[in-house]
């Protein structure tokens, strides 16, 4: 079952969705940092290519049960 959480609540290995103004973006989540004012995510989409992106704490976003 998906479910939505927190950005703060990811974790190496988690498979997510985010919805975002230019598209959906999946991937598996490689690396999590936590920084001052957001969280650095690295990860691979499902075309195999390694995407990174940030986001807000408590923003959300849809990790997948694969």
């Amino acid at each position: 079952m998906d479910r939505t959480v927190p950005a703060e609540n990811l974790q190496v290995g988690d498979a997510i969705q985010l919805d975002r103004p230019h598209g959906t973006l999946r991937a598996r989540l490689t690396v999590v940092q936590h920084r001052v004012h957001g969280i650095k995510f690295v990860g691979v989409n499902e075309h195999g290519q390694q995407c990174s992106f940030g986001m807000k704490y408590g923003e959300l976003a849809t990790r997948l049960d694969v």
